[in-house]
């Protein structure tokens, strides 16, 4: 988005086109693993595919299996979510100095965030720093 603002490219037909992008390659990414799946087998495939593939299929195995009713604790759980993002989402949005965005809160329970807990702490730290040390006007004038 920065590279067509600064390119002066139309926004609406950028993100459109961004959006479609996004919907094919997903498209195409999951007929690729398919095609090599049923071209090579699953078994000659190496990580993680060999060893996510079972995953889904052993899902829907137990749902057709061992059929259970709705899982109310798990939509509590959903619902109670999506509102303490909502929340950190409206602070963040009304108050500058707020701490907490609320993408941290969604993806904090991801294993990839073990691997991505140093770059964002040092990213934070580097934040504050600047808004601390030099102002909140050298930071707008950074992001830039």
């Amino acid at each position: 988005m920065r590279i067509g603002e600064l390119l002066g490219a139309n926004r609406q037909r950028l993100t459109a086109a961004i959006a479609v992008a996004t919907v094919l390659g997903c498209y195409a990414g999951m007929w690729a693993l398919l095609h090599l799946c049923f071209q090579e087998g699953v078994e000659r495939m190496k990580e993680p595919v060999k060893y996510l593939s079972p995953q889904g299929w052993q899902i829907v195995n137990s749902w057709i299996n061992l059929p259970q009713g709705p899982n109310w604790p798990g939509l509590g759980g959903i619902l109670s979510g999506f509102g303490v993002c909502v929340f950190l989402l409206q602070m963040r949005s009304r108050f500058l100095w707020w701490p907490f965005h609320f993408i941290g809160y969604a993806i904090a329970a991801d294993w990839t965030t073990g691997l991505l807990w140093l770059p964002l702490l040092l990213g934070w730290l580097g934040k504050v720093l600047i808004l601390r040390c030099v102002g909140p006007k050298a930071y707008r004038a950074g992001r830039t």
